[in-house]
């Protein structure tokens, strides 16, 4: 997908009318992340999982990892994280999963520096091995949308 239809599709977003309840917790910034990462797991999705090791071999401090790479990693080791595979909706699409949830509240929380609150979510779902992993690659996704 060209980075053009990939922006025409993060910029179209129902409009806060139109979300459902938990859609309208979220600002125009956590909805254009959303749609990112929704994009990458469109892209993720017939290419094989990541491992949590390989995850860590990208934050060697000689490589230079793009945005794209960086969600391409969150979401193909996710369900290693989660336990499970996460539900994403397609871009655009107004509904909100629970994971696609949890996962903004998280990278808000690491955003705005609620410590007490990452932590809380992160030890709802996340194993306390891959923790800081995830914490990581967190931060280096929504590093350009929400701060």
């Amino acid at each position: 997908m060209c980075v053009m239809s990939q922006l025409a599709t993060i910029a179209a977003w129902p409009s806060p009318e139109t979300q459902p309840e938990r859609g309208r917790d979220f600002s125009d910034s956590h909805l254009k992340l959303l749609n990112f990462l929704r994009l990458s797991a469109l892209r993720c999705r017939c290419s094989a999982r990541q491992d949590v090791a390989e995850a860590c071999r990208a934050f060697a401090p000689d490589q230079m990892v793009s945005q794209s790479t960086y969600s391409e990693l969150l979401v193909k080791s996710l369900t290693q994280f989660l336990g499970r595979p996460p539900r994403f909706f397609s871009p655009g699409n107004a509904e909100i999963s629970n994971e696609e949830a949890w996962l903004l509240r998280l990278m808000t929380c690491q955003a705005e520096g609620d410590r007490l609150s990452a932590a809380f979510l992160m030890r709802s779902r996340v194993p306390a091995h891959a923790r800081y992993t995830l914490s990581v690659l967190i931060g280096a996704v929504s590093s350009a949308f929400l701060n």
